[in-house]
């Protein structure tokens, strides 16, 4: 992954034909308060955890919960099939902004109040970097529920 990683890092600025792009730092920045190689290289040893602890490879069934512009979600382009790489938001904006800058997955436009519509088990590895300390309390109370056993 660190390999792949440093290729992300370069992307910000040169063009890398198998990396996706990346939206306007204003709006990096709004999302995540961070634009370009700060906004990645704070997030690479998470995304190097999520993938040690979870094993994962290219089967592997990976879920971004607030995946926001993707800024995580590109770290697994090369670990993870995109047919397996759930991009979940409740945002609109947040999912184009992936579409656009072709993060590859597949997105799941969430209901704030509603569910995941996956059964129990379906995932390999569920990671959610800075979306629980952004939430009103009933909505973080919301999705605790949802994902306690």
């Amino acid at each position: 992954m660190l390999e792949w990683a440093e290729k992300i890092k370069s992307s910000v600025s040169q063009p890398v034909p198998e990396a996706p792009g990346f939206p306007p730092a204003y709006i990096q920045e709004r999302f995540v308060g961070r634009s370009g190689q700060a906004a990645i290289e704070e997030v690479i040893p998470f995304a190097q955890i999520v993938s040690d602890i979870g094993h994962l490879t290219l089967e592997s069934k990976v879920l971004d919960f607030g995946v926001g512009w993707g800024r995580i979600a590109r770290l697994f382009q090369k670990t993870v099939s995109s047919d397996n790489l759930y991009l979940a938001d409740v945002d609109p904006e947040a999912l184009s902004l992936c579409k656009e800058t072709r993060v590859r997955g597949q997105a799941i436009l969430l209901d704030p109040s509603g569910s995941l519509p996956f059964n129990d088990g379906f995932f390999d590895a569920i990671y959610s970097y800075s979306v629980f300390s952004h939430l009103a309390e009933a909505s973080a109370k919301h999705w605790f529920r949802w994902s306690a056993p």
